[in-house]
């Protein structure tokens, strides 16, 4: 974080957001196929991620043997990193279909986490500019470092509880199974079962031979 502390001569104040989406490519034919291609690419293991960071800079001014706040700034930069499904053109249109209701629940669950780092953004500014006056300037100094530090605890614990609260947007319905679909999980489960009964085959076979050579 960016902290300027200089002398001032105006009191005013300047408040900038910003927002950016990052995106990251997944290709896939099956629902399986894109959560598994977002499992190996996605941002720290997740599907979607948010990401904010707050920078500010404020001047003290002393006048009249009183010192206080002449000028403060904040930022808020917050970047959303997402899946694009890169081949989603030649996917038929009941997978499209899936896969738009399953983002659009991911974004809205990625909006979430969005608006903690904006309300955080506000109420800094706005327990700044309630700031009163000092005739020391590091207590102000202090006021102002304590009023960050404090809501911004506030907002990251905000996150964690949010994401514990929603299992990372499945209780949103960012769920496998609205991706995946009843016929993926089908055929994914008797994809399964026949890899089980082949390891099976095998194991059989293994005691067989081994009863064969015991017996011999």
């Amino acid at each position: 974080m960016l902290i300027l502390l200089v002398l001032g001569l105006s009191q005013s104040s300047l408040a900038e957001k910003s927002t950016r989406t990052e995106y990251y490519a997944i290709f896939g034919s099956t629902g399986l196929e894109l959560l598994n291609e977002m499992s190996a690419k996605g941002p720290q293991e997740f599907n979607g991620l948010t990401y904010h960071e707050y920078s500010y800079n404020y001047r003290t001014r002393m006048i009249n043997g009183r010192c206080r706040v002449s000028r403060m700034s904040i930022e808020l930069d917050i970047t959303f990193t997402m899946p694009r499904w890169e081949n989603e053109s030649v996917a038929d249109t009941e997978l499209q279909a899936r896969w738009n209701d399953w983002y659009r629940l991911l974004d809205q669950h990625e909006q979430g986490h969005a608006s903690f780092a904006e309300s955080g953004y506000n109420d800094i500014l706005s327990e700044w500019r309630r700031i009163g006056t000092s005739d020391n300037c590091q207590d102000i100094r202090n006021q102002v470092e304590q009023i960050y530090n404090r809501i911004r605890s506030r907002v990251n614990q905000q996150n964690v509880d949010y994401d514990r609260s929603t299992r990372h947007g499945q209780n949103q319905g960012v769920t496998f199974e609205l991706l995946v679909g009843e016929g993926d999980m089908i055929a994914d489960f008797e994809s399964e079962d026949r890899s089980t009964n082949f390891w099976w085959l095998i194991f059989a076979a293994l005691i067989g031979a081994l009863f064969y050579v015991r017996k011999s």
